[in-house]
């Protein structure tokens, strides 16, 4: 969700502001603590107030008070007033906290926790799908993964168990496949599509879901690309590997971060401390604990503050 709205967060002597995709100050820096904007307001931590929301031009939409908040997702966003419920782009409490825990809302649905065990509500807080899973997803393309009885399926809109539970570990769906685990010993994994058939066999210590294409994965120590077939695309050189977006990715050379494109060639070489995924044309990079914003090319739009 981070920087859909065209403003990204910036640190500057201690104090958070937000910037615009050419690097021009949209919202001066303030003496708060700034999240990442969803859905047209940012969640900002204002010392000896609280939590509040504000919107692009910098106005407290729902003034800062002490809770617990999340971001919003479909127009809500989960609160915690002891227990979790939700409230409205006005913070107005909407669904009373009844959950011991609760999720962003996801294609109208959303996980909560009643005692131990979880399900769902739509936006009016109705259970639409009885609390029987030991976990509980956020639905991507009309699924679900849950766990029940110690292993991982997948459930539809309607709770429907459309595969069984007998993996160890399932990934929410990212473009029709999902990461998925089969055995503890051979602690190795693979993807399945949605009738959960193994279409990339359990091969990888580590793997992410796909994006543009391409899932990153762990084969000897190393981290490279592969395409749906399973065929490396972008061989295993690299010490970390992050997903796809605006067709760049981030990978660790050593220590250093930098970013290669869909051939694999390194497009922004390693220079970074951190590097995260772009959003919106611009990524957020770290460089001796300050943080900035590059573009496509490597360079700078905000250079690294803190």
């Amino acid at each position: 969700m981070q920087h859909e709205d065209g403003l990204f967060r910036i640190t500057r002597d201690g104090k958070t502001g937000y910037i615009d995709r050419t690097g021009e100050i949209v919202i001066e820096p303030q003496p708060w603590v700034g999240h990442d904007f969803s859905e047209g307001v940012a969640a900002v931590d204002v010392p000896s107030a609280g939590r509040g929301f504000i919107d692009r031009t910098g106005t407290f939409v729902i003034d800062p008070r002490e809770r617990q908040a999340g971001a919003f997702s479909e127009g809500l966003a989960w609160i915690r007033l002891g227990w979790f419920g939700y409230m409205d782009r006005s913070g107005s409490t909407v669904i009373e906290p009844e959950f011991t825990w609760a999720e962003d809302f996801s294609e109208g649905m959303a996980s909560v926790q009643v005692q131990w065990l979880r399900g769902y509500i739509d936006h009016e807080g109705t259970i639409v799908i009885e609390p029987t899973f030991e976990e509980a997803g956020d639905f991507r393309q009309g699924l679900a993964r849950v766990a029940r009885g110690g292993c991982y399926g997948i459930i539809d809109r309607v709770g429907a168990m459309v595969v069984d539970p007998r993996f160890i570990w399932v990934s929410d769906f990212s473009e029709g496949l999902a990461c998925a685990q089969v055995g503890f010993h051979d602690a190795v994994r693979g993807f399945i599509d949605t009738a959960g058939e193994l279409v990339i066999e359990p091969r990888y210590s580590w793997v992410d879901g796909f994006s543009e294409g391409l899932a990153a994965v762990c084969w000897s120590e190393r981290f490279g690309y592969i395409d749906r077939t399973g065929t490396f695309v972008i061989d295993p050189l690299y010490q970390g590997a992050g997903a796809f977006s605006d067709g760049l990715a981030a990978v660790r050379v050593g220590l250093q971060h930098g970013y290669v494109d869909r051939t694999g060639a390194m497009a922004i070489p390693p220079r970074f401390d951190r590097a995260e995924a772009f959003r919106s044309g611009l990524a957020r990079v770290r460089v001796q604990h300050k943080e900035g914003y590059v573009d496509p090319t490597g360079e700078y739009v905000w250079e690294p503050t803190s």
